[in-house]
């Protein structure tokens, strides 16, 4: 009896196992400038939607890197307001998404008496929420967003400004660095939103999958896969063929690590046959035990 309810619990462990919820983080920054995108213009009257000027491949790469050397917007005229407005994709289901923190690292003019201010836009209220107070320093402005995420993006869109109140003429906000970073879970345990979120450079998620860009589906580690998968039937097999009910709970766990490792748009489906596969092993074990 002790046997029986040993193995119970083991089969019910590695099922819990099986489907596990991992946090993952997520940096959005513009060095990719094709999904995020920043700019920037100077108006009498401020219009933070206004179309402006998008940033060039020089002030992208100012942008991208913790290094004092920033992007400049600066004011056109006495008393304009010269500004910033960051806009980024954030490729991640929002039920998915727990905290949201950004970073910003600029400054505005040192001579500037003005107001500098920088924003998040809420996209439900439809208005811009002020986060903090430009310095005169190159400093950093660090904010954290856990609830009515949905709120603050549309679609796949997040959107961020700073901008310098009644400026004077060539006075301007400065942007070392600028980031987005999203905290977020995935309990599917396939896929390449839980083994590897952001994929290699010559790779793209689509459908939890990292594919080659044009190319086909990718599957990590595959020899290792495959040798593992080998063992799994043969341990199976054995087990079988001797009535060795340990063989055949090894096997059931190899079958449970195979289906999460393997990458492939059926992903879910895959990693199903494997747990059946696994169950399958489990009740072999149960059933040798009762013999």
């Amino acid at each position: 009896m002790n046997n029986k309810l040993f193995i119970w619990i083991f089969v019910l462990l590695f099922l819990c196992l099986s489907v596990k919820a991992t946090d993952y983080t997520h940096t959005y920054n513009f060095s990719d400038y094709i999904n995020n995108t920043a700019y920037y213009g100077s108006y009498s009257t401020l219009d933070l939607w206004a179309i402006g000027n998008n940033a060039s491949v020089g002030q992208y790469s100012n942008m991208t890197f913790i290094d004092n050397i920033s992007a400049n917007s600066s004011s056109s005229n006495s008393n304009y307001e010269p500004y910033w407005r960051f806009n980024f994709t954030i490729n991640k289901n929002i039920s998915t998404i727990n905290k949201i923190d950004v970073n910003f690292l600029g400054y505005k003019t040192p001579t500037a008496t003005e107001s500098g201010t920088c924003y998040i836009y809420n996209f439900s209220a439809s208005n811009w929420i002020a986060t903090s107070y430009l310095s005169t320093s190159n400093s950093w402005i660090n904010t954290s967003y856990t609830s009515n995420l949905s709120s603050l993006i549309n679609n796949t869109k997040f959107v961020v400004a700073c901008v310098g109140y009644d400026f004077d003429n060539n006075e301007g906000i400065f942007v070392d660095y600028v980031e987005v970073k999203i905290n977020y879970t995935i309990t599917n345990n396939s896929g390449c939103e839980y083994h590897n979120p952001d994929c290699n450079l010559n790779e793209t998620c689509v459908n939890n999958t990292c594919v080659f860009n044009g190319s086909s589906q990718t599957i990590n580690s595959t020899q290792t896969i495959f040798i593992i998968l080998i063992i799994s039937v043969i341990l199976l097999i054995l087990s079988l063929i001797f009535m060795m009910p340990i063989l055949s709970i090894l096997s059931g766990v190899m079958f449970i690590f195979v289906g999460g490792f393997i990458n492939s748009p059926f992903g879910f489906v895959i990693n199903l046959f494997f747990i059946l596969l696994a169950i399958i092993c489990f009740t072999f074990s149960i059933m040798m035990y009762m013999d």
